[in-house]
């Protein structure tokens, strides 16, 4: 099975230079929780998606793989994601 959505959580991750823990902090979900979505172990359910595009300022399309786009395109991208959080 495909781990499109643990894929996506990485990359935004390790775009913005930040750990597992300081992620699932800023997502304020369980840091073991956040490694199984990252691992693909299990899947965010609807309520968490909706949580994480709305604090990323993304799309829940673009986190499940239905859209190819996202914003993050260059280091002005990340540092507007980066004052959106506070980081």
């Amino acid at each position: 099975m495909s781990n499109i959505i643990g894929n996506r959580l990485i990359y935004i991750r390790e775009s913005l230079n930040l750990t597992q823990e300081k992620f699932s902090d800023i997502l304020q979900v369980n840091f073991r929780t956040y490694q199984n979505w990252e691992n693909g172990n299990r899947i965010p359910n609807t309520n968490a998606l909706v949580h994480i595009a709305d604090t990323l300022h993304i799309s829940t399309d673009w986190l499940l793989g239905r859209d190819q786009y996202f914003i993050i395109h260059n280091k002005s991208d990340i540092s507007i994601i980066k004052d959106i959080l506070n980081i």
